[in-house]
C-alpha cells in the first residue's frame, strides 16, 4: 500500500510571541495617542465687518439736522461749543453728588438691636430621652437669612450709582455746533449774493399784495432791520427785530410778510457745504402807502 504524508512548515514559538507584541502595541498606540481622522472644517462665508453704532441722548430738537454725524433715537441738532463732530455722553457725578450721597447714608436711621423674641436658643437634650428621637426623625428648619438694614440698602444703593456715574465718561456737548453765515445788501460773493436776491425779490412780492391796509389808510412810511435765519432746506427758525421803524403797524406787517413768504428755496449745494444757519439782514422800505421794498 502505498501511503501519503502531510508536510506542514512549523511555526516556532519565538515568531509566534513576536507577532503578537506587534499586535498588541499597534493597538496600544492607536488607543493611547488618540489617532483619528477628521474631515476638513467647511469653510464659512466671510461676514461683513461694517457695523451701526446707536447713540441715546437726553435731549432732542424739533428740527431734524441735515447732514447727520450719528444716529440716536432722537434729532439733536448741535447746540455745544465745539467745531467738530463730538459724541453725547452721559455727566460724570460731581462732587456735590457724591457728598449729597454720603449725606444721605450718614442720615440713615441705625439698625436696632434684634429683640429677644427673635433670638434662637439652644436647648441641650439628653440623647436617650424621648425628645431626642423625635427630633432626630423631624425635618430640619430653614434659617432665615438676616435682613439687609435700611442703612446698609441705601450704602450698597449710594455705591453703585457712583460706580455707574464713574464709569460713564464727563459730558462732551450734543455735537458739534452749527455753523452760521450773516448776509446783507453788501454781500459781493456770488453764491450767497445770487441767493439772497432770489430770497428778496420773494419777499417785495409778497409784501406788495399784503401791504397793510392801515399803513395805506393813515399813509405810514418808514424803514426797518430785520434779520432772518433760515434752516438748510429755506424754512424758517426766526425772525428777529434790529432796528424798527418806529411805528408797529410797519414792524408787524413786515414780519407777517415775511412769514408768509416762506418757505423759501432750498441752500444751494455750495452754500450747504459751508453753512448750518443763514441770517439775511436787510432793511424794508414801507413807502408812499403802498409799496414795500428791500435795500
Amino acid at each position: 500500500m502505498i501511503g501519503t504524508y502531510n508536510y506542514a512548515i512549523p511555526i516556532e514559538q519565538e515568531d509566534r510571541l513576536g507577532l503578537t507584541l506587534v499586535i498588541a502595541v499597534a493597538l496600544h498606540a492607536l488607543v493611547i495617542l488618540g489617532i483619528s481622522f477628521d474631515l476638513p472644517a467647511p469653510e464659512l462665508p466671510a461676514t461683513s465687518e461694517r457695523s451701526l453704532d446707536i447713540i441715546l441722548v437726553h435731549q432732542k430738537s424739533d428740527q431734524a439736522p441735515t447732514n447727520a454725524d450719528f444716529y440716536a433715537q432722537a434729532n439733536l441738532d448741535g447746540g455745544s461749543d465745539f467745531d467738530h463732530a463730538e459724541i453725547p455722553r452721559a455727566p460724570r457725578s460731581t462732587p456735590a453728588d457724591r457728598s449729597r450721597a454720603d449725606d444721605n447714608a450718614t442720615q440713615a436711621p441705625q439698625p436696632t438691636p434684634s429683640s429677644p423674641s427673635h433670638q434662637r436658643t439652644r436647648l441641650v437634650i439628653p440623647r436617650d430621652s424621648p425628645d431626642s428621637i423625635a427630633s432626630a426623625t423631624r425635618k430640619p428648619e430653614i434659617l432665615d437669612t438676616p435682613t439687609p438694614s435700611v442703612a446698609e440698602l441705601i450704602r450698597s444703593g449710594a455705591a453703585l450709582s457712583q460706580l455707574n456715574a464713574d464709569d460713564a465718561t464727563e459730558i462732551s456737548g450734543h455735537g458739534k455746533r452749527p455753523r452760521h453765515t450773516h448776509i446783507n445788501a453788501s454781500t459781493q460773493e456770488f453764491k450767497y449774493a445770487n441767493y439772497m436776491e432770489a430770497w428778496r425779490q420773494k419777499v417785495e412780492r409778497v409784501g406788495n399784495m399784503n401791504y397793510p391796509d392801515e399803513a395805506r389808510r393813515q399813509n405810514i412810511n418808514g424803514h426797518l432791520l430785520l434779520d432772518v435765519s433760515l434752516n438748510p432746506d429755506g424754512s424758517i427758525i426766526d425772525i428777529q427785530l434790529i432796528k424798527s421803524s418806529g411805528a408797529e403797524i410797519l414792524d408787524n406787517a413786515a414780519i407777517r410778510i415775511v412769514r408768509l413768504a416762506g418757505p423759501f428755496a432750498p441752500f444751494p449745494a455750495d452754500i450747504r457745504r459751508d453753512t448750518d444757519v443763514l441770517h439775511v439782514i436787510r432793511t424794508w422800505q414801507f413807502m408812499d402807502g403802498k409799496r414795500m421794498s428791500g435795500r
